[in-house]
């Protein structure tokens, strides 16, 4: 937006505030010419995305869902712990997080200067995902919805067993997920030295997704929607009969789903060791080894 009609905007808030009239939404999203947003503490939803003038946010504590998307300048945060939907995504300078711990929904993706999240026990959705540089998340095992995909530095996840919905993939240093049992949603893609996984049978949505070194899935019977492109070292899906929503996409070493006939949704893509399928008549929506898909009433 052009600094002509910022200034217009700005102005018509001006002008509504000053009558004593609300504003529910403002959306000055790459707006680079904003830089005091001192007059916008009132307003329910504010976007100020991509505002890289943008340092002081200490006016916006009311406000209820605030996007500060790559606000490259902004580093003290501590005013907006009464915001009840936050995204400071890519906001790099950010490294004390210790006043958000009210905060119900809360983005963090790619601020690499995190470290200390003990604060954030609170939470109800946090989003930590995309190299955050934190180690320790011991605090973290009451929040309902944790993403801490691509956090290298996490090996210890034993305290996050009570986290409703969990993703952990592509973190290399985890290996023992034996408190993750009662998870309703996890995802482990590209946790590749994961391999003892019978402590999920409990999980209800389960990705697994080039855990190359899983080759054992008989406990995972009781999944209902289970993600299984681990490549080669899989071979035995006996155990998976009850499965609701079953993807082998590329294992390449099934062979025999002769106990796959009551499952609901089956991916066998590129499973190229399986030519009889006779025993998949029950099965709803089927994706063959061909890549062609059979839907049945």
């Amino acid at each position: 937006m052009s600094i002509h009609w910022t200034l217009i905007v700005v102005a018509i808030f001006q002008m509504y505030q000053h009558l004593g009239m609300s504003i529910h939404l403002v959306d000055l999203g790459d707006c680079d010419n904003v830089s005091d947003v001192s007059a916008l503490g009132n307003v329910h939803t504010l976007d100020l995305g991509d505002c890289d003038n943008i340092s002081d946010v200490s006016a916006l504590g009311n406000v209820h869902t605030l996007n500060l998307i790559a606000c490259d300048n902004v580093s003290d945060v501590s005013a907006l712990r009464n915001i009840h939907t936050l995204s400071l995504s890519y906001c790099r300078n950010i490294s004390d997080v210790s006043a958000l711990g009210n905060v119900h929904t809360l983005d963090f993706s790619y601020c690499r200067n995190i470290s200390d999240v003990s604060a954030l026990r609170n939470v109800h959705t946090l989003d930590l995902s995309y190299y955050v540089n934190i180690s320790d998340v011991s605090a973290l095992g009451n929040v309902h919805t944790l993403n801490l995909s691509y956090c290298d530095n996490i090996s210890d996840v034993s305290a996050l067993g009570n986290v409703h919905t969990l993703n952990l993939s592509y973190c290399d240093n985890i290996s023992d997920i034996l408190a993750l049992g009662t998870i309703h949603t996890l995802s482990l893609i590209a946790c590749d030295i994961v391999s003892d996984v019978s402590a999920l049978g409990n999980v209800h949505t389960l990705n697994l997704s080039y855990c190359h070194s899983v080759s054992d899935v008989s406990a995972l019977g009781n999944v209902n929607t289970l993600d299984l492109n681990v490549g080669r070292n899989l071979s035995d899906v006996s155990a998976l009969g009850n499965v609701h929503n079953l993807d082998l996409r590329d294992c390449h070493n099934v062979s025999d789903v002769w106990a796959l006939g009551n499952v609901h949704t089956l991916n066998l893509s590129e499973c190229r060791n399986i030519s009889d399928v006779s025993a998949l008549r029950n099965a709803k929506h089927v994706t063959l080894p061909n890549g062609n898909v059979e839907r049945r009433e």
